[in-house]
């Protein structure tokens, strides 16, 4: 929608993109809500002329998607695609500007707000998306995709969030069928359309979008960083870093209305500046260097060095020798291996092996006094083996303290020369044997009845304050 003056009006329904202000538990009639609507003219900004810029709005998302990445599709080829993600994060920190009215040389909301979306686009070509259009309507079809209204309503969100891990799939996609004609265009339309999805209002002064924004590309880094393994996770944050993207822009045209400054049409501030080339360079191309002398120093603030200041190491290896130093020293402080037995992930690593080799030497050590108890033991280490995991896994699969309270009987079995050869190699698994020798109580805080039969003992739960 386009006008040509900026106007406040009391009629949500003049526009696709308003928003309601109000003072929350105020009943007087002067807390009538106040309808800010966002105008789309363009003819004040920059040197086009307004017919020449109604032309250019009506690029679809995707061709300036597949524009702006071609840009820098040199430039991205040199990258790595955490150096490109490090680069759109950089951008995105300069949309604090929006909230925290700090200002920077050189930099207005309406820079940051093109340079992050100028960052998007080459970070998802970067993952080869083949259409912004479709990953962003696959999650938000005209609707929030976990309540799943045109409007969303925060109460029946957060009921419908509650019942799963994520959103609803099926019901997703019949809601995007539904919406499918509904599909916005040009990037002011998909902007509109957060609008009515997520309203914002002049009074928005709580930093939501920003502080939405800075929590999703948390989530956004972790879809890059499984990326190879797991693709759907970056489609998915990658829709949601769009979204918050909008929402910005859309508090930031409230605002210039707000204060008189005119209208703000997202589509003519991007094209200005990326006009189908790098007005860095001047080529369709990029061939700026790979850190232009423009960019240094545009957030960051350097740190000067005095004659002699050594603030970075060069030897690696001397660093690692005082890394394990430390280790052992916390470790020491902390109880050495039998502080720290409770937090052993026997399911894996070290770990894992460590109780395997103390099964088998307590085994070899008990064989020839009896072999049930031996055999036991050797069906310990084989269970042990098995339930192995991978490390970073999330759950253990071994019930590490049953086989501990079976080792531990074992232990006490064992006569001292016995027990000295069992933990005479050095290595974890002699240190495990000897700190469980000297425990009174298993990990975790269980012990054996050995009374009934070594070949099925009884494992059970010791109260600590007995």
């Amino acid at each position: 929608m386009r006008c040509s003056s900026t106007r406040i009006s009391s009629d949500l329904t003049h526009s696709p993109l308003s928003s309601t202000v109000s003072k929350p538990h105020d009943p007087s009639p002067a807390s009538t809500p106040t309808h800010i609507v966002i105008q789309r003219d363009t003819a004040d900004l920059g040197a086009l002329s307004f017919d020449r810029r109604k032309r250019l709005e009506r690029h679809r998302l995707d061709d300036m998607y597949r524009m702006i990445a071609h840009i820098y599709s040199e430039q991205n080829a040199q990258r790595s695609p955490s150096a490109t993600f490090a680069h759109f994060v950089e951008v995105c920190g300069m949309l604090t500007v929006h909230e925290r009215r700090k200002k920077r040389e050189g930099l207005a909301m309406d820079d940051a707000l093109c340079k992050a979306i100028g960052w998007y686009f080459p970070l998802l070509a970067k993952f080869r998306v083949r259409s912004v259009e479709e990953l962003v309507y696959r999650k938000y079809p005209f609707a929030c995709p976990y309540c799943r209204l045109e409007r969303h309503n925060d109460a029946v969100c957060k009921t419908v969030r509650g019942t799963a891990p994520t959103v609803n799939h099926e019901a997703l996609r019949q809601k995007r069928a539904e919406n499918n004609r509904r599909r916005p265009s040009a990037l002011n339309d998909w902007q509109e359309m957060f609008q009515i999805i997520y309203p914002r209002s002049t009074e928005d002064r709580s930093a939501r979008s920003t502080l939405g924004l800075m929590e999703e590309l948390g989530e956004l880094a972790e879809a890059v960083r499984v990326f190879d393994r797991h693709p759907k996770y970056f489609a998915g944050e990658a829709a949601d870093v769009f979204s918050y993207l909008m929402g910005i822009a859309n508090e930031h045209s409230l605002r210039m209305q707000q204060e008189g400054k005119g209208p703000f049409s997202f589509e003519a501030e991007l094209l200005r500046r990326y006009p189908g080339l790098c007005v860095q360079c001047g080529h369709k191309t990029c061939i700026c260097p790979a850190i232009p002398e423009s960019t240094v120093g545009r957030m960051a603030k350097e740190l000067s060095f005095d004659e002699g200041d050594d603030l970075f190491f060069h030897d690696a290896s001397a660093f690692e020798a005082q890394a394990i130093a430390t280790s052992s020293r916390v470790l020491e402080a902390l109880g050495g291996y039998r502080g720290v037995l409770s937090q052993f992930p026997f399911d894996r690593g070290e770990a894992n092996n460590a109780l395997i080799l103390l099964c088998l030497r307590l085994a070899d050590a008990l064989q020839g006094r009896d072999p049930a108890i031996s055999h036991r033991l050797q069906a310990l280490a084989i269970q042990v083996g098995q339930s192995a995991t991978f490390p970073g896994s999330r759950a253990q699969r071994l019930a590490s303290g049953d086989v501990i309270g079976v080792v531990r009987a074992a232990l006490d079995e064992l006569d001292l020369s016995e027990f000295e050869r069992v933990v005479r190699p050095r290595d974890l698994g002699s240190q495990l044997g000897k700190t469980l020798k000297t425990l009174r109580y298993g990990v975790p805080r269980r012990e054996v009845d050995t009374s009934r039969n070594w070949k099925s003992p009884v494992v059970r739960v010791v109260d600590m304050a007995a």
